[in-house]
């Protein structure tokens, strides 16, 4: 444990995700490193579902390590009746590996596939002046700087405001 909260502290990594398996002790050990265990919305089984889609479309670049791979190629996937799929180990075999990295490949996956919206600066339309953004292009202050200033300065209206004239 020592060297994961090493490692964890060295790339400013504050809680961890795992599955429910001996959550309580693992949850513990954690917290008694101070980093903080949180449990995966996903059990196992959909963890490594939810992965296929990467594995499949070539976006994974897996390390060189025998017994990752090992277990990658042991998974099995069953239908059930249901027609729910479930993805898991053979039995007497291990997949702590194959699901630290699905486990990582799914919570990536997400961020992803995370779009940000675009950003939107603030305007004004002046039917005289066009477009005023924050900051105005002309005077390199804000917008509502500007409004200020063009009252101040003894302009009647904001250049587009007059809707009784229609200049708009």
């Amino acid at each position: 444990m020592a060297n994961s909260r090493a490692l964890c502290k060295e790339y400013s990594i504050i809680t961890v995700t795992g599955d429910a398996h001996a959550r309580e002790w693992v949850a513990g050990t954690w917290r008694e490193t101070g980093i903080t265990y949180q449990q995966s919305e996903l059990v196992k089984s959909e963890i490594y579902l939810e992965t296929i889609p990467l594995f499949a479309r070539g976006l994974v670049r897996l390390p060189d390590h025998s017994k990752l791979l090992r277990e990658l190629r042991l998974l099995e996937r069953q239908t059930h009746r249901s027609g729910r799929d479930s993805v898991d180990h053979p039995r007497g075999q291990h997949d702590d590996f194959s699901n630290s990295c699905c486990g990582a490949l799914h919570l990536v996956g997400r961020i992803a596939a995370y779009k940000r919206p675009p950003f939107v600066a603030p305007g004004i339309w002046s039917k005289s002046g066009g477009w005023i953004s924050d900051p105005c292009p002309t005077t390199n202050e804000s917008t509502t700087a500007a409004f200020y200033d063009y009252h101040a300065n003894g302009g009647g209206s904001w250049p587009g405001s007059n809707r009784s004239g229609y200049d708009w």
